[in-house]
C-alpha cells in the first residue's frame, strides 16, 4: 500500500476531538496506539468499534512504521 493510500485512511475528526481520526469514524488514531500499548490485540480493537476496519488499522500501522523509519534515518 502506498503512502497516499495510507493517508486516505485518515480524516479530520468531527467536532472538537483534535488530531486525525480513522476515516468515516470519530475514533482518534491515537486510540490505536493506546490500546496496543495496553496489550489489546488488533482483533480486540476491531471488536470494540464498528469502524475502523482491519484495512484502516493496518494502513495506520504502516504509516506509523514509515514515520519511525524516517525518524531513525534523521537521527
Amino acid at each position: 500500500m502506498g503512502h497516499g493510500a495510507v493517508r486516505d485512511r485518515r480524516a479530520r475528526p468531527r467536532g472538537d476531538e483534535g488530531g486525525p481520526c480513522f476515516r468515516g469514524a470519530c475514533v482518534p488514531i491515537a486510540v490505536l496506539s493506546e490500546k496496543l500499548a495496553a496489550s489489546m490485540t488488533v482483533a480486540e480493537i476491531l471488536g470494540t468499534w464498528l469502524d475502523p476496519d482491519r484495512e484502516d488499522v493496518l494502513a495506520v500501522l504502516e504509516l506509523v512504521a514509515q514515520e519511525v523509519a524516517r525518524h531513525a534515518k534523521a537521527v
